[in-house]
C-alpha cells in the first residue's frame, strides 16, 4: 500500500505557499535587474543605493508571508548570482545573512505596526549589524575593507533605498492588507 503523503497532491495551502515563494523570488530577481538600468549618479552601484533586492522580502513580510520573506531573503542573492553573475559571491553571502535578519525583523514589526513608514528602514538598520559581525568573523570576505568601513559606507549610501523602503512600508499594507491565510 502506498503512503498517501507521497502520492496525494500538495494541499492547497502548500501550493499557495509555493506560489507565493515563486512570485516573491521572481520579484526579488526582477527588481534589482530593472533598477540596474538606472544610471548611477556616483561611482557606487545603483543597487547598493536603492536596495531593490530588499523589496520582495519586505512586501512578503508586510502581507503576512513571513516564512516566504525569510526563504526569499536567503535564496534571492544566490539565484541572482547564478543567473546574472551579480552580486559577487562575497556580497551574496553578506546579503543572504543581512536579508534574513531584515525579513525576521520586518515580519515581527509588521505583525505589530503594519503600515508605519519607519518599518522598512528600521528593519534594514536593525539587520545591518549582522553584516558587520559577519565581516568581523570572516574578514577575508571583503579583504580591502574593514567591517566598520563596509558597514558605515553601505549604510550611508543606502539612504535613497531607505526612502523607498519607507514608501513601500506605507503603501503595500494599504494596497494589500495582510490576511490570516497568508501566514
Amino acid at each position: 500500500m502506498s503512503d498517501p503523503a507521497t502520492t496525494s497532491p500538495a494541499r492547497p495551502w502548500e501550493r499557495a505557499r509555493l506560489l507565493d515563494l515563486a512570485v516573491f523570488l521572481g520579484l526579488a530577481m526582477l527588481s534589482p535587474w530593472v533598477v540596474h538600468f538606472i544610471p548611477s549618479w556616483d561611482d557606487s552601484p545603483v543597487g547598493a543605493k536603492l536596495l531593490p533586492i530588499f523589496y520582495a522580502p519586505l512586501i512578503a513580510a508586510l502581507t503576512g508571508r513571513g516564512q516566504v520573506a525569510v526563504v526569499v531573503a536567503l535564496l534571492a542573492p544566490w539565484v541572482n548570482h547564478l543567473i546574472f553573475g551579480m552580486p559577487a559571491r562575497p556580497i551574496a553571502i553578506l546579503l543572504s545573512i543581512e536579508m534574513a535578519g531584515f525579513s525576521i525583523v520586518a515580519t515581527s514589526l509588521a505583525s505589530r505596526w503594519s503600515g508605519q513608514a519607519w518599518l522598512g528602514p528600521v528593519a534594514y538598520l536593525a539587520a545591518k549589524p549582522l553584516s558587520f559581525l559577519t565581516l568581523l568573523l570572516f574578514p577575508s570576505l571583503l579583504p580591502p575593507l574593514s567591517a566598520a568601513a563596509y558597514t558605515a559606507s553601505s549604510t550611508i549610501q543606502a539612504w535613497p533605498g531607505l526612502v523607498v523602503l519607507a514608501v513601500l512600508s506605507v503603501t503595500v499594507t494599504k494596497m494589500f492588507p495582510p490576511h490570516a491565510s497568508a501566514s
